[in-house]
């Protein structure tokens, strides 16, 4: 997907995972960042995206809902972490929710469960996922 666009939703709280993106990124490609959109808006947009790729949270099931192809990225494996939708896929590290919590057992530590997810397993389901959606005669 040589020419993809990109949109990047989210709060406050994500404007400066969101500025870290944005100077990777070509800036004609980019629709959105985090916080330029309403609810309502980022649902619009979400209605028209070819994949989304997210987090377990709000915009992951808003995205679901909005019937966007939705890839959903957590520390721990997951059958798609309970997304809603009928184009949902997972891609998870290998470690069981109970060796998390082994090592972190408040889910507290300033660690990041993620680090160890890696590109490679999250692009190969995106992959995966973007095959099985294609929409027809595309």
């Amino acid at each position: 997907m040589a020419d993809a666009r990109l949109l990047l939703v989210g709060g406050p709280e994500d404007m400066e995972a969101g500025r870290a993106v944005k100077l990777a990124t070509s800036w004609d490609r980019l629709v959105a960042e985090p916080g330029a959109l309403n609810l309502l808006q980022t649902y619009a947009a979400l209605r028209r995206v070819r994949l989304f790729i997210g987090n377990d949270g709000p915009f992951m099931h808003l995205a679901a809902a909005a019937g966007a192809p939705t890839l959903a990225c957590s520390a721990r494996r997951t059958s798609a972490c309970g997304a809603l939708g009928r184009a949902r896929a997972g891609a998870a590290r290998p470690r069981t929710l109970a060796e998390i919590l082994k090592a972190d057992p408040e889910m507290n530590q300033a660690i990041c469960h993620m680090l160890d997810l890696s590109i490679g397993a999250v692009a190969e389901a995106a992959r995966r996922l973007l095959y099985e959606t294609e929409p027809a005669g595309g």
